[in-house]
């Protein structure tokens, strides 16, 4: 029984390892879709049944003396990650006993704390080498992600399943145990796949944090560029709290929701100037008509600031890449709102511009 046992456990090969590394950030996307099309809430019945079966597997696992269930924390570590969920517990009573870096076979969860309420941010690692990224609500007793996983806890364990063909699929092979503390982000061992700067990004989006409540977050993307300063008012930045405005809906192949304020720019009693965000962490400027999103421009960016110059227009900074880094601007004129421009234009034009703007 053991060897059998042992021989699941290392089913994954090697090379299909090397394999997942080649995956690019397009096909994570289209994964990630293809899971969100088919989300639903899982049943009472459904979350009964993940439960008997993690409660068989962490039997199992304790029958057989498996090495990837023995806490082999040290004593401050389990102080620090208790200390940890006392403290959120008096914020998110129902969430706090989730937050850790949990640990499986080949398998880590990094589930956070979040400035929105009732909501968490996930972190996935198959040894560092892949990862992911979603947030969470609390729903009839487990956690239900924006990627279509189900998170349930039992005793000192967790376990995860996903929705495939309408069925609820365990997908650990060994329960997620021994809790550690939560490390910032940027210190996560999550190697150099693609998707790291992704992750970082999403995480400041979703107003994740590492620390305890009131307690000022010390998480911040990778950025060189932000102090060039262009004159105007920061209406929104990456460090601002992404606060969804009523529910997240699809658009297109994308599930978006509106953030910061609703009215970043009231231009009209019917219409305002806001932003939305796409379930990849990319901004798009957006009407808000009505309660309904009106594009602008099909472009998406990685946003640093958004700064208001004059009435009906701002000047928007952003990340050129992901992995190169770089900085780009745009002049988003909404003077005319039936023919709103977003132009690209360069750092001395964008400094004049605000500068011009200001003396208004």
């Amino acid at each position: 029984m053991k060897q059998q046992y042992l021989q699941r456990l290392r089913s994954v090969s090697k090379l299909a390892k090397l394999a997942i590394l080649g995956f690019s950030l397009v096909a994570l996307a289209a994964n990630q879709l293809s899971v969100l099309a088919q989300t639903r809430q899982p049943t009472n019945a459904e979350i009964k049944r993940l439960r008997q079966e993690l409660q068989k597997e962490i039997t199992f696992s304790k029958k057989n003396n498996s090495s990837f269930i023995q806490d082999n924390r040290t004593s401050k570590q389990k102080q620090d990650r208790e200390s940890f969920v006392r403290a959120w517990s008096k914020v998110e009573p129902g969430l706090a006993p989730f937050l850790g870096s949990w640990t499986g076979y080949d398998l880590t969860e990094y589930i956070y704390p979040s400035n929105t309420k009732g909501r968490v941010c996930i972190i996935h690692s198959n040894e560092g080498y892949y990862g992911g990224f979603s947030t969470g609500i609390l729903s009839n007793g487990v956690i239900q992600t924006s990627t279509g996983e189900v998170i349930l806890k039992e005793g000192a364990y967790l376990g995860s399943a996903l929705l495939e063909n309408g069925r609820f699929v365990s997908k650990y092979d060994a329960p997620l145990n021994s809790p550690k503390p939560l490390e910032a982000v940027n210190k996560l061992e999550l190697y150099d796949f693609p998707q790291k700067n992704t992750i970082i990004q999403q995480f400041n989006a979703a107003g994740c944090t590492n620390l305890k409540p009131g307690q000022q977050s010390n998480i911040s993307i990778n950025n060189t560029t932000s102090s060039k300063e262009i004159p105007g008012t920061v209406v929104f930045d990456y460090n601002s709290k992404y606060t969804p405005i009523g529910k997240s809906y699809r658009k297109g192949a994308y599930m978006i929701y509106i953030v910061g304020k609703k009215d970043i720019e009231q231009i009209n009693p019917n219409l305002s100037f806001s932003l939305f965000l796409s379930q990849d962490g990319l901004i798009q400027p957006a009407f808000i008509e009505k309660g309904k999103v009106r594009d602008i421009g099909q472009d998406s960016y990685l946003l640093i600031k958004l700064i208001k110059v004059t009435k009906q227009r701002y000047i928007l900074h952003s990340r050129h890449d992901y992995h190169e880094g770089g900085d780009d601007y745009y002049d988003i004129d909404l003077r005319n709102i039936n023919k709103p421009i977003i132009k690209q234009i360069d750092l001395a034009t964008a400094q004049r511009l605000g500068k011009s703007g200001r003396n208004r």
